[in-house]
């Protein structure tokens, strides 16, 4: 049976929706981004903050709430629903922390070296997965500047 599905796994900020719209452009290069567009899934209108509008597939929308942004996207009656959503948008979330990294490093003179990076990290004897990006200090006096991550 087809319908709709949501997703808050997003952890993407209004405060920072400059960053959610370039993120979602580079990766969804050959769909429409679209603000304040409202989008029928299934069924039923939602007015989304951000439409991402692919050519032959469902829209995806993010819609505001609570200063982050819940997703939404159309199940077909076959796949893994919630899985779906968090799949299509995981690289976006990725990008999204990476480009907040960097307004943030800016701020306080770091750049971000490489990409994001998935890492095995141990909190209370409980092993997760969590991504990692490093920061290293823009100070051009010394050959080694300053290392510290950022994980979420």
């Amino acid at each position: 049976m087809s319908h709709k599905v949501q997703s808050e796994e997003t952890t993407m900020l209004e405060e920072h929706s400059d960053c959610v719209e370039k993120a979602l452009q580079e990766n969804f290069p050959d769909a429409q981004i679209l603000r304040n567009e409202t989008t029928t899934i299934g069924g039923r209108g939602i007015k989304g903050a951000f439409v991402v509008r692919r050519k032959g597939q469902h829209d995806i929308a993010l819609e505001l709430k609570d200063g982050g942004y819940v997703a939404h996207m159309y199940e077909p009656g076959y796949g893994s629903g919630k899985s779906r959503i968090d799949a299509a948008l995981r690289s976006t979330r990725v990008r999204y922390r990476e480009l907040t990294a960097d307004k943030f490093g800016r701020k306080s003179g770091m750049k971000r070296k490489g990409s994001a990076v998935e890492t095995e990290i141990e909190i209370d004897g409980k092993k997760k997965k969590m991504m990692c990006i490093t920061l290293v200090s823009g100070n051009t006096s010394s050959k080694k500047g300053k290392k510290g991550k950022v994980m979420y």
